[in-house]
């Protein structure tokens, strides 16, 4: 058992780098909570742990926050954050801006926080969309470990553990520009987890913020619940044959019924720039499951049963078959690669040790951290470290109105350089 005074020392040292080094309080956070989330009597000091959990949260607001929005015309923020805007300045049109004024999910959520916030500040609009997503992680833990109980026969469930993977693989930069899409993920997966006919209501409301939140259900649910080499092989199979006739069935949709989506999806599918681009994205994304595939061949070797693999494998497998459409395959795939990357994760390395289990997540921290570190457009809006106390949080209130996305520069015109982060 970890010593009561340790374990405040452990909370003085995160919150003093949380005041003057966020990413070394992010890190040490992770760290402290692979150990302690382990420890075989961790509910006597559970309130610590809970104040670490705290501590890693405000880290991780702080670490995306200092990504600068508004410079390129491909981010969505600067949409939605127009949409906030109008609603703030009282033009309740804009409550129907998005699919045709259906999908009016996000616009009431805006119109919710512009009443509670009443100013222009587009970063405290972006941490109150990141607690958001820590609510949607820990609510998925609870739900994800229910699933892994009664239907993959796990018989001990790490909750505490469980979310610590959760927020380590959970891709919060990326759920920060395509909000709309982000908050259906989230409605997508309690539906997946979810038996009762309650998954319908949970399907109509991710329907509020993006229209294709039934399809892209009825994929995710096959993916996940894939759990036989039977299966695997079965879906593969018609995933990879439906990928040779697809182009040629989209044409002659688009023929038939032509509309502006497919047409977008068409003008596309015409560019082979763009098509090596989405291949390049579908790689990157795919590089997050080797570690995975990797620690389950060994589990393998010693003839344990690894239920996940058959899921990873087609996820895996749809992916590949669907990059010749950019934009498809990691929009479809959304809910899993942004949000569900900790739970096969977790599903895997249960497998193995205590020990390994801490070493492993505190590795995959250290490499996060010092992606943060080394990648352009963290730390551009204020420095990484200061003699200052809390020297971050005046940025969380800098003022915008709204911006014109149009007259943004592409994403291949500008130049963006933040070396001397510190």
């Amino acid at each position: 058992m970890a010593s009561v005074k340790y374990l405040y020392i452990y909370i003085s040292f995160l919150i003093m780098l949380l005041l003057y080094f966020p990413l070394g309080s992010y890190f040490f956070s992770f760290a402290i909570l692979a150990i302690l989330t382990n420890d075989k009597n961790k509910k006597e000091y559970e309130y610590v742990i809970i104040v670490i959990f705290l501590i890693l949260i405000l880290s991780m607001i702080i670490n995306n926050i200092s990504l600068q929005s508004f410079l390129i015309t491909e981010d969505d923020f600067t949409t939605y954050y127009n949409n906030y805007i109008q609603l703030l300045d009282g033009n309740y049109k804009a409550l129907f801006y998005f699919g045709g004024g259906i999908e009016i999910g996000l616009p009431l959520l805006n119109l919710l926080i512009a009443n509670l916030l009443k100013l222009p500040y587009p970063y405290m609009l972006k941490s109150i969309y990141i607690l958001l997503f820590i609510f949607f992680a820990i609510s998925l833990t609870n739900q994800s470990a229910k699933y892994l109980k009664n239907k993959v026969g796990e018989t001990h469930i790490n909750k505490m553990f469980l979310l610590l993977c959760y927020l380590l693989f959970m891709k919060l930069s990326m759920l920060l520009t395509i909000e709309r899409q982000a908050i259906a993920s989230y409605f997508i997966l309690l539906a997946v987890f979810t038996d009762s006919k309650k998954k319908y209501i949970w399907i109509f409301i991710g329907s509020l913020f993006h229209l294709t939140t039934p399809f892209v259900y009825l994929v995710v649910n096959k993916v996940i619940k894939i759990n036989d080499y039977k299966l695997l092989f079965k879906y593969s199979v018609i995933v990879v044959i439906f990928s040779f006739f697809l182009i040629n069935a989209l044409n002659l949709i688009w023929t038939l019924f032509p509309n502006p989506k497919l047409g977008y999806l068409m003008m596309y599918i015409d560019s082979p720039g763009l098509i090596d681009n989405e291949r390049r994205k579908v790689l990157k994304e795919i590089l997050y499951f080797i570690p995975i595939l990797t620690l389950s061949f060994f589990c393998l070797q010693k003839k344990m049963n690894i239920k996940m693999l058959p899921s990873v494998l087609f996820l895996i497998i749809l992916m590949f078959s669907l990059s010749n459409l950019p934009g498809v395959p990691i929009r479809l795939c959304m809910p899993i690669l942004f949000f569900m990357v900790g739970y096969y994760f977790y599903s895997i390395i249960k497998k193995y040790n205590v020990k390994f289990q801490i070493l492993i997540v505190i590795f995959f921290s250290f490499l996060f951290s010092l992606q943060t570190f080394k990648a352009v457009g963290y730390y551009s809006r204020y420095p990484m470290i200061s003699s200052s106390p809390a020297y971050y949080v005046k940025y969380f209130f800098e003022s915008k109105s709204y911006i014109n996305r149009e007259a943004l520069p592409r994403i291949e015109q500008i130049t963006r350089t933040n070396d001397n982060k510190l």
